[in-house]
This record gives structure tokens, sequence and C-alpha cells, in this order.
């Protein structure tokens, strides 16, 4: 009963997230918003417990979002729209593979879970190139921040051997720009 209501906060939101894309979205888009705020939500709330992407969520995720651009794309585009997708995939996790060997290279340590790499990876497929920064921005700031706030809580500075879920910020901020690009808040606030 107690991991019950321990994951009734990530329950919640989740149905919260679920609505919102119902409510903002036109009805293949919103089911997808429904799968991703469900993916996001299994593996915010065991990152968060456990530190550990598992791997079936990082699957489902990949595999949602490529679905999604064939089911998009026309049959003549739908080569073209997956090899995007599949190249958005690749640099999303060759990046996040990348700074994992630098860190490891400089500190000695695992800075950045192999996790991480898999979820950036799975979730760059559904999101636009021009909405990957952004998205990735958003994960590191809020994971600043909540480390700075933790680090307030306890009266003491960041110490560099914290650790972070970083799932837990990566996972809502794929969702987040998902809505915003489907939604159209992009294009309206976007200085491009």
């Amino acid at each position: 009963m107690a991991s019950l209501s321990s994951a009734l906060p990530d329950l919640g939101l989740a149905v919260v997230a679920i609505a919102v894309g119902a409510w903002a979205l036109p009805p293949l888009p919103a089911l997808f918003a429904g799968l991703l705020a469900a993916l996001v939500a299994v593996v915010a709330a065991v990152d968060r417990r456990v530190f550990l992407i598992p791997d079936t969520a990082v699957l489902a995720l990949a595999a949602g979002g490529l679905v999604l651009v064939a089911l998009e794309a026309g049959p003549d585009e739908r080569p073209v729209a997956l090899a995007e997708a599949v190249a958005r995939g690749l640099l999303a996790g060759l990046l996040f593979w990348s700074l994992r060997a630098v860190h490891r290279a400089w500190r000695g340590v695992e800075g950045l879970g192999l996790g991480d790499v898999k979820l950036a990876a799975a979730g760059a497929p559904w999101l636009a190139w021009s909405s990957l920064v952004p998205v990735l921005e958003l994960a590191v700031v809020a994971a600043l921040v909540a480390v700075l706030i933790e680090a307030k809580s306890r009266r003491a500075g960041p110490r560099l051997d914290d650790m972070v879920p970083f799932g837990v910020f990566l996972a809502p901020a794929l969702w987040l720009g998902f809505l915003a690009e489907r939604s159209g808040i992009i294009e309206r606030f976007s200085p491009w």
C-alpha cells in the first residue's frame, strides 16, 4: 500500500497531463500526448526513487515517437520523416553520451547515467529539430534549480557528489516540448 500511495503524485500528474493534451490538441496528437504523459510518469517515478530509467519505458517511448512520425507523414514522405526522426534520436543520444564520457574522463565518476542517454535518444523523435535544444535547456535549468533548492533546504551549498535523477527533469521537458510544439505555442513565441 505504501508504494501505491507514493506513486499517487505521479499518477495524478499523468492524469492532468493527459487531460491537458486532450483539451489542447487534435485527436491523433492528443492520443500520443497521453501515451507520452504516461511514459513520462513512469520514467520520472522510477528514476526519482531508484535512480534508474526502465529500458521498457525507453523502448516504448522510442517506438511511440516513430509510430507517430509514420502516421503523420504521407506515404511518399514516410521514409524521409522516419530517417529524420531516427537522426534526431541518434544526435541526442550521441550528445548525451559525449557529455557522459567527457564528465567521466574529467572527474573519474559517472555524472550522467546511461539511462539518461537512452531517454534523450528515445525522446528526440517526438520533437522537431527546433525544439530539441529548448527542451534540453529546460531540463537542465529545472535540474539546477532543484539542486539549489535542495541545497538551500539543508543549509549548505550544492556538492559535487550530489546525485540528481535527471530523468525526472528530462522526461517532463519532453512532454512539455511536444505539447508546446503541437499546440502552436512555440510558433507564437519563437523569435525566428
